[in-house]
């Protein structure tokens, strides 16, 4: 009985130790940050294509459509460390959209390279379009009359 009280008291010890040198960052504890690290800027995605592919994250977490019809990227990090406030980055050139003529019919264009106004349909049809997908002009002498940036991104 005195063997267990004696094993429980130098538990006792060894944590009230541990407690003491962590908090105060004392030998081993010492090169122990007391705050969270910030990311740095080299610590982010900086597209939402290589967060998909090298980061593993989902579309639907770093993509959204705001109430002005802009596409937002908000930038997940790399590696552990405490995001900054704001990383919400607004793409005004779409990977997707959804263009719509005057008849209601709905074409839905892949961008040719990140950032760039112009889009192609299955059909081959190339819209060249404004920011934020307002069509400017096209190839198939489509009336396009609005535009809209899809939640949605491909990983190469």
């Amino acid at each position: 009985m005195s063997m267990l009280i004696g094993i429980l008291v130098g538990v006792m010890i060894a944590f009230i130790l541990f407690w003491i040198f962590y908090s105060t960052r004392i030998l081993v504890f010492a090169y122990v940050p007391k705050t969270a690290i910030t990311c740095r800027s080299s610590q982010y995605f900086n597209n939402p294509e290589n967060a998909i592919r090298e980061g593993g994250a989902k579309v639907e977490n770093i993509l959204h459509v705001d109430d002005r019809g802009r596409l937002v990227y908000t930038r997940p990090p790399k590696e552990v460390c405490m995001p900054g406030s704001n990383q919400s980055i607004i793409l005004p050139y779409s990977e997707y959209c959804e263009f719509e003529d005057v008849n209601g019919e709905v074409y839905e264009a892949k961008n040719t390279s990140f950032s760039s106004p112009e889009y192609v349909t299955e059909d081959g049809i190339t819209i060249f379009s404004r920011p934020f997908c307002q069509p400017q002009y096209n190839s198939g002498g489509l009336e396009l009359i609005s535009g809209k940036p899809l939640v949605k991104w491909d990983a190469y």
